[in-house]
């Protein structure tokens, strides 16, 4: 049954608001008529427009958050839904691969830096500016990505109140800690704030999910986890596989990701220079990805002596069709919230290594099942894991040969992309309700 959701002035019979006619439904007059409401409501429920949605994102970088926004947005169901996207900062690699028929708002745009910037000055141009597209568009439902994002959302629906999905992707300490440098206890209280006030908090995985609930005092029910989805286009990508970048004779390790310090690039080259000084000298590491730290991890490479053996590959739009081509993949990060590189890897079939971090690897991996787990920030476990890896490849090809069939099924988005537009409609229901009630 096709349903669309709206607020009525009835209530919401469909889940549950027909009250004491359950107690007399055996009889055939009640049963009649409740048949006849719940069809009546399932027309008129059809009939209504589709929900509007704005989603939320700082910008369309290559970034993990980024990708999967972008999937929601070109499998989101246009009978349903009308999706309108908001970016603080109209950029990112992602922007050409946008569909056309989303419209597009961007603050950057909007708005020219102030001359004088006083602390708080740009939050509030910020979430007024939100609250005014959400009032000119209608928006019936907000979602954002990224505890910055939910900030800004959580601002401007005070201004224009609006049903609210926040999505957080890590635990909330990592990345707040990493980025928050001025006013941290007021901007704390004020993340509090925001993730109580959504009707709707989401997980990428179930850690992130329990340090959302500590950290905030959030209760149970108004958490839920909801994992990443597969970006099934993209694990079909092929490359030009004639370039030198994997010539023949070598051990390939692959990964992906934000060049910055959370992603422990610099203990990976440690590993890598721990493996060549013991004397494999036929392997090869491909670092796929840009970010703040690419100098400084080429000076360490430099400085440890293993140029040769490392390729600082940059931004590659055809990421999983290169990450194919490897004979292991690594993801050596300190923390993380559900890693896409490492979910696309093992569903690839890749052979994968990650580091036992928060959160996420643990869960995708089925506790070490689908791929080997080492502590974070330890070199020598990461270089004797890959070396593991290759001296070993048949057991392990065979291993990640079975990894490619359970992560296909629990991440694929046939089973993600209904959970997330189930989540939208909740929330505007619960949005409904609650109004109704004041």
């Amino acid at each position: 049954m096709k349903v669309r959701t709206e607020c009525l002035s009835g209530g919401n019979l469909l889940f549950g608001g027909t009250g004491g006619c359950y107690a007399v439904a055996h009889e055939r007059y009640h049963y009649r008529w409740i048949r006849q409401t719940l069809l009546y409501l399932e027309a008129e429920l059809n009939s209504m427009p589709p929900l509007r949605i704005l989603f939320a994102i700082g910008s369309l970088s290559g970034g993990g958050s980024e990708r999967q926004l972008l999937g929601i947005l070109q499998r989101l169901d246009r009978e349903r839904f009308v999706p309108i996207l908001y970016l603080i900062n109209e950029a990112g690699e992602l922007l050409p691969e946008l569909p056309t028929d989303v419209k597009q708002y961007s603050f950057s745009k909007r708005h020219t830096p102030p001359t004088w910037n006083w602390p708080g000055r740009l939050y509030r141009q910020q979430t007024r500016d939100l609250a005014a597209v959400l009032g000119e568009e209608n928006i019936d439902v907000i979602y954002d990505r990224t505890f910055p994002m939910t900030l800004v959302t959580a601002g401007a629906t005070r201004h224009r109140p609006t049903a609210r999905v926040s999505v957080a992707v890590t635990h909330p300490r990592h990345d707040f800690e990493r980025t928050v440098h001025k006013f941290k206890a007021m901007k704390w209280r004020m993340l509090r704030r925001a993730y109580q006030e959504a009707e709707l908090v989401l997980a990428v995985s179930e850690g992130v999910r329990e340090s959302l609930i500590v950290e905030f005092g959030l209760s149970r029910t108004a958490v839920q986890s909801l994992p990443n989805m597969l970006d099934l286009d993209r694990l079909h990508q092929t490359v030009d596989e004639s370039d030198n970048r994997f010539p023949s004779g070598l051990f390939h390790i692959v990964t992906a990701g934000r060049l910055a310090p959370e992603k422990g690039y610099d203990v990976l080259l440690d590993a890598i220079a721990l493996i060549v000084r013991q004397g494999t000298s036929d392997i090869r590491l491909h670092l796929f990805g840009q970010g703040p730290l690419e100098a400084e991890l080429k000076t360490l490479a430099h400085k440890l002596q293993i140029e040769p053996h490392v390729d600082f590959a940059g931004f590659e739009p055809n990421i999983c069709g290169q990450l194919r081509r490897g004979d292991v993949f690594v993801l050596s990060s300190n923390y993380e919230g559900s890693p896409n590189a490492l979910i696309e890897a093992a569903a690839m079939g890749v052979p994968v290594i990650s580091t036992d971090c928060e959160f996420g690897p643990r869960e995708i991996l089925e506790e070490g099942q689908w791929g080997e787990l080492v502590p974070a920030g330890d070199a020598q476990a990461i270089a004797a894991a890959i070396l593991k890896v290759k001296e070993n490849a048949d057991i392990m090809k065979h291993r990640a040969s079975e990894a490619r069939q359970a992560l296909f099924e629990k991440y694929s988005p046939e089973r993600g992309q209904p959970a997330v537009e189930a989540k939208l409609i909740q929330a505007h229901e619960m949005w409904c309700h609650h109004n109704k009630r004041r």
